[in-house]
């Protein structure tokens, strides 16, 4: 026996939440248009929220939308050229929270089969319009999280919301500047690497006459040095545990890891000297 379908589209999200597990399964094409629309007037509440300085009653409209879209059920494809965009198919229009003026507006037909503000490289088969649509509005929405994070002085789920954006949409600009921005914000040896990485995508991306690029290079340059101090941190703060480990277990023996120098041999590796 098919699985049952929820009594209508027009019902609320919370009525439909335990059935978004598959989208071909559990609904129709008039089912996921209403669901789609359902959540494209929780994101607006949502950017009402936003502009008026309320950041989480915008969040909580905005996961609410995201409960709303279907779920993703296979990986999305990397995102490719607008040559093979099914006409007559509107793109889910990202209506962000906040103007981000440093950025520019692709036109629509940067949206096909890929980003919602990226450009892919190569090409893939051609997505369920419907499908691409639930997938550009699920990256929509957590990249909308992830700015609500930013507000309220949490970076590091602002990355990890940007993240999930990304997984639906890999070639997202906004999603790959919020991630590598508060990334830089973390401050960790792994945060960093990953802004490191997201700007230098951004770099290969982005068009020659883009806005963004002058401020991504610059904070390209600051990110580098960070890196390697955080590196260097994380090194010393793992010796020092290592160290007191150590410690620990030869104290029980009458010595310290003072008792144990470690030097060069001259081949690349470290000889051992032990010293009372």
């Amino acid at each position: 026996m098919p699985p049952a379908r929820p009594a209508s589209p027009a019902e609320s999200s919370d009525s439909f939440r335990s059935a978004q597990e598959d989208i071909s399964d559990h609904f129709t094409d008039s089912e996921i248009r209403a669901l789609l629309d359902e959540a494209t007037g929780l994101k607006e509440e949502g950017n009402a929220h936003f502009r008026a300085g309320r950041w989480e009653a915008a969040r909580e409209k905005y996961e609410q939308a995201l409960r709303t879209v279907p779920k993703r059920d296979e990986p999305p494809p990397r995102p490719s050229s607008n040559d093979d965009e099914p006409e007559g198919v509107p793109p889910y229009v990202e209506d962000p929270p906040e103007e981000e003026a440093e950025e520019e507006i692709l036109s629509p037909a940067s949206l096909a089969n890929g980003s919602p503000n990226g450009s892919g490289k190569g090409k893939e088969p051609a997505e369920p319009p419907l499908a691409r649509e639930s997938r550009l509005a699920r990256a929509v929405l957590r990249n909308n999280v992830a700015a609500c994070f930013v507000k309220v002085g949490e970076p590091k789920k602002a990355v990890e919301a940007c993240t999930e954006a990304l997984k639906d949409d890999p070639g997202y600009v906004k999603a790959l500047h919020r991630r590598a921005l508060s990334g830089r914000e973390v401050g960790s040896w792994s945060a960093l690497s990953t802004a490191q990485e997201d700007l230098k995508k951004l770099i290969d991306i982005l068009p020659p006459g883009s806005p963004l690029l002058p401020g991504v290079r610059a904070t390209l340059a600051q990110v580098e040095p960070q890196l390697a101090a955080a590196a260097q941190k994380e090194k010393d703060e793992m010796m020092s545990k290592l160290k007191d480990l150590g410690n620990t277990f030869l104290g029980r023996f009458g010595l310290s890891t003072d008792n144990f120098k470690f030097e060069p041999d001259g081949k690349g590796g470290y000889g051992m000297n032990f010293q009372r």
